[in-house]
């Protein structure tokens, strides 16, 4: 420990960054233990008073989490936990749903894009189980907004790209928060499913170029159905 400690960021690094490098260089992973308060307010020499602000800071960022009798525990990684800060931020920046809706467009694109040069077959038999899924769905004449995010997450998961799956999950959940799952329904299951299957032809023959493109006009046509939702409802 000794060792990881004088490897550990200098004093002026802020409290909270300290604690989280002492993480990263004592390798801890989610349910293991963080050592008790007073040993690490040693070891990282920071205050009581300071490192507990500072834990504080990390649990509520879902880092750590504490348990009365288990103590400071690693907690397994959560993009939901994100979402929250990331919304407070845009609120303050200033943003419409159909910044979202672009945003996740260009996002999905580029994962179509990778997704037909990277793919592995496990990977496109989960995005062609989504797919039937939904198909079958539409023959039924259901409307399922989950099934339509799990297709377009298992083209997100064969980019094999964590960072550019947690951008889009953010960006999925805050379009969720500003108008529920109605986003992600389709208007028209039958027309919807035609471009799903030819996305996926694309990317089971790895066509990149052409998964890119029919990947960005498909999620631009929800910005397209959001603006007349919205028109009909100011005119109510």
């Amino acid at each position: 420990m000794n060792n990881i400690v004088d490897n550990i960021t200098s004093e002026t690094d802020a409290p909270v960054e300290q604690v989280f490098r002492f993480i990263q260089k004592s390798n801890l992973k989610p349910g293991d233990k963080l050592p008790v308060r007073d040993e690490l307010s040693e070891m990282l020499g920071i205050g009581p008073r300071v490192l507990r602000e500072a834990l504080s800071v990390l649990e509520h960022q879902g880092i750590i989490r504490t348990q009365s009798k288990a103590g400071t525990i690693i907690a397994n990684p959560s993009a939901e936990r994100l979402e929250s800060p990331f919304r407070w931020y845009l609120e303050f920046a200033g943003y419409e749903l159909e910044d979202m809706i672009r945003a996740r467009a260009s996002i999905e694109a580029t994962s179509a894009y990778e997704a037909a040069k990277c793919r592995t077959n496990k990977d496109l038999l989960k995005i062609l189980t989504a797919l039937e899924e939904l198909e079958e769905k539409a023959k039924l004449k259901q409307n399922d907004a989950e099934e339509e995010l799990r297709f377009h997450l298992a083209i997100l998961e064969a980019m094999h790209n964590p960072v550019m799956m947690i951008f889009n999950r953010l960006i999925i959940a805050n379009i969720r928060k500003t108008c529920g799952s109605s986003a992600f329904e389709n208007t028209n299951a039958k027309r919807s499913n035609a471009e799903h299957r030819k996305i996926y032809d694309a990317i089971k023959n790895r066509h990149s170029i052409k998964a890119m493109k029919l990947m960005h006009s498909h999620i631009q046509k929800s910005l397209n159905v959001n603006s007349r939702r919205r028109k009909n409802a100011t005119k109510r």
